[in-house]
């Protein structure tokens, strides 16, 4: 398997493995395309619809193209307010929602 995508993990980061085997981190730019060739091993955590820690509100996502070859991360902004509502209606903690506010 040359392409793994993991979600739930709140952050957007992409590792190849590089010439001495080791894991090498590089961080997207939102809508740029990232060539993602098959003779490397790729990780990428694509983010989370909700929760981020990076100090953005906005949900995140990616789209791989086989054919091409690339990796596109994507932030989009959702209904933060409507979020914190829901979450303030149920009997979780506040501290879920007011992070919303923050991305944090």
């Amino acid at each position: 398997m040359r392409h793994v995508f993991g979600g739930h993990v709140h952050s957007q980061t992409l590792f190849f493995r590089g010439g001495a085997g080791k894991l090498m981190p590089f961080a997207p730019t939102p809508g740029v395309p990232i060539p993602v060739p098959r003779h490397r091993l790729w990780l990428a955590t694509v983010g989370s619809v909700g929760q981020p820690r990076d100090g953005r509100i906005d949900a995140m996502y990616a789209i791989f193209d086989d054919n091409a070859e690339q990796l596109t991360f994507h932030r989009v902004p959702y209904d933060v307010q409507g979020a914190m509502a829901a979450i303030r209606a149920t009997e979780l903690p506040a501290f879920f929602a007011d992070r919303l506010e923050y991305g944090r």
